[in-house]
């Protein structure tokens, strides 16, 4: 058990360390993400012709992510 017991502090500092990053450190780009979502399903609508997809990318990209 002693042998095994560094490995477990280490496995679970790790865990640990990983879990505190991510909920102090967010991904920046995720308001600019959900911002094209949104923008490109208001875009497309009913129509899925691939053109009308096509210029909604291209126009909810150019909405948020270059912001």
């Amino acid at each position: 058990m002693k042998d095994i017991q560094g490995y477990l502090i280490i496995g679970i500092s790790i865990i640990i360390s990983a879990v505190i990053l991510v909920l102090y450190f967010p991904d920046p780009k995720a308001s600019a993400n959900h911002c094209y979502k949104k923008v490109y399903q208001y875009e497309v609508g009913s129509s899925k012709s691939l053109k009308t997809m096509a210029n909604a990318a291209i126009w909810a990209k150019g909405e948020c992510i270059d912001k």
